[in-house]
């Protein structure tokens, strides 16, 4: 008897993970390919270009669509450009992104619910080939910490100071609500240095010393497609 009891719960058990299995087949959970990383980018528009891995954060980023490596149209390298999607497979292709990151990808649906970005509480600056992770002050004599910043991951809902090197800094906050008002969302494509190939991130700190007018707002949850123009 006791046998099949075990029986029983085995395979009860693989039922349950043959299910789930299953299910993150079925359903979408998004995140961002870089030709950076070794790895496989499956369903990621692999037959645009060869992506490889990038960072993988392990839940879904529903709203939140890419991280550019560079300004469309040939203008200059700058900090990362969010760019929204408001529906599912939205992809941009290849010569529509201009950039080293260039996809997003399917991994699966463990969180595909979540807010559009994860709750990691942390930072990362992805440069050319290493992800350098800052979260508390520097010095203005760190600007080569990241010399050729590609793009911003911005996590959690932490607010980030990010101190460049002519003095100046940006703030951005991530908005955890359901409720944001679309109102005080910026209508801006860009967010974080000005198109400057000169303007590098010297350090970040968590927590920001500017006004609190004078911090973008990034809504965690599907309304960030109110950011799209």
């Amino acid at each position: 008897m006791v046998g099949i009891y075990k029986y029983l719960a085995i395979f009860a058990f693989a039922t349950v993970v043959v299910t789930q299995v299953e299910s993150e087949l079925r359903s979408p959970n998004y995140s961002v390919c870089s030709d950076f990383f070794v790895g496989k980018c499956e369903n990621g528009l692999a037959s645009d270009a060869m992506f490889f891995d990038l960072q993988i954060t392990g839940v879904s980023v529903i709203g939140l669509h890419i991280f550019m490596a560079q300004g469309r149209n040939g203008e200059p390298t700058g900090l990362a450009e969010f760019v929204f999607q408001e529906n599912f497979g939205q992809y941009y292709q290849l010569t529509e992104t201009a950039g080293l990151v260039t996809s997003l990808k399917r991994l699966g649906a463990l969180d595909y619910k979540t807010p559009a970005i994860s709750f990691a509480y942390e930072l990362e600056l992805i440069t050319d080939g290493v992800a350098k992770f800052e979260d508390s002050a520097g010095s203005i004599e760190r600007c080569s910490v990241a010399p050729a910043t590609k793009s911003l991951v911005v996590h959690g809902v932490e607010s980030w100071e990010l101190v460049l090197n002519n003095g100046t800094s940006i703030c951005l906050q991530v908005e955890n609500t359901n409720s944001f008002v679309p109102g005080i969302v910026k209508d801006i494509e860009n967010i974080g240095l000005p198109r400057d190939p000169f303007a590098n991130i010297c350090y970040v700190v968590k927590g920001c010393t500017l006004p609190p007018q004078q911090i973008i707002r990034i809504p965690n949850n599907v309304t960030s497609g109110v950011l799209r123009r």
